[in-house]
């Protein structure tokens, strides 16, 4: 005898899920299925993901556990409403040879014509996330030749650029100019540059953290020499450890 669980979902708490129940165990009934248990979630979007929906969860756990062989579910609808995560559902069951019954599609993934639909599903799924897709660019080449800068919008301004400046000509640290513009210490890093040139400081940063070395940044930006950099990380700008490797590797340079 096949072992099965029922999964059962209605969007608000007024509506009950108690119909969708006696037609799935008069299915059960009727073919002959072993009922393990019943999953239920009430009161909760099919819209929401699985994290939301204890219930469901709870099945793809038991899921896991081997615990039965097939899902009973009224509705497509009842199992989710995204096109793409109910394709995700179907593959993970699939994977652990669980089998899949919509009562009202009159779909059994255990069948040749089910494992059919099962695969227009995932093309259809595929299909959906392609199109989104060239929304998405299609839209962004249109902003783009409107002059429309995509992503967040900039606080920069040149008053606020000259108050940064200033600051830092007064002696004030990064951390301290950032709360008294409020801005984050990225934007203050942008602003000032290294001591003695036009390159801003978050360049240097940049480029160290993609694994850049301080040789090499030099060579990149002629404006700045070993010395200038070096002055720089012993700031405390950047790590201590950078700091210490940095002077190791130049031992003519005295540390203040």
């Amino acid at each position: 005898m096949k072992r099965v669980a029922i999964y059962a979902r209605v969007s608000t708490d007024r509506q009950t899920c108690e119909n969708q129940l006696i037609e799935l165990r008069a299915v059960a009934e009727r073919c002959g299925y072993s009922i393990v248990t019943e999953f239920v979630d009430s009161g909760i979007s099919g819209a929401k993901g699985r994290a939301d929906r204890p219930a469901l969860n709870a099945m793809m756990k038991a899921a896991t556990q081997r615990k039965f062989e097939m899902v009973l579910v009224w509705s497509i609808d009842r199992l989710g409403r995204s096109l793409q995560n109910l394709v995700e559902l179907l593959n993970e069951l699939q994977s652990m040879r669980i089998d899949l019954m919509f009562l009202q599609q009159g779909l059994d993934t255990s069948t040749s014509s089910g494992r059919m639909m099962f695969s227009i599903f995932g093309a259809l799924a595929e299909f959906e996330r392609n199109l989104i897709r060239e929304r998405v660019i299609a839209g962004q080449t249109r902003a783009k030749a409107k002059g429309v800068k995509l992503g967040r919008p900039s606080k920069m301004n040149e008053g606020l650029k000259s108050a940064i400046q200033l600051l830092r000509e007064k002696g004030m640290g990064i951390k301290q100019i950032a709360k008294e513009v409020g801005v984050g210490v990225g934007t203050v890093y942008s602003v000032i540059s290294i001591i003695g040139t036009r390159v801003p400081l978050v360049a240097l940063f940049e480029n160290l953290e993609d694994g850049v070395t301080v040789n090499e940044f030099v060579e990149l930006f002629p404006g700045v020499d070993l010395i200038q950099a070096g002055c720089f990380l012993v700031q405390k700008h950047y790590s201590s450890q950078l700091t210490r490797t940095w002077y190791n590797k130049h031992p003519k340079v005295s540390q203040p």
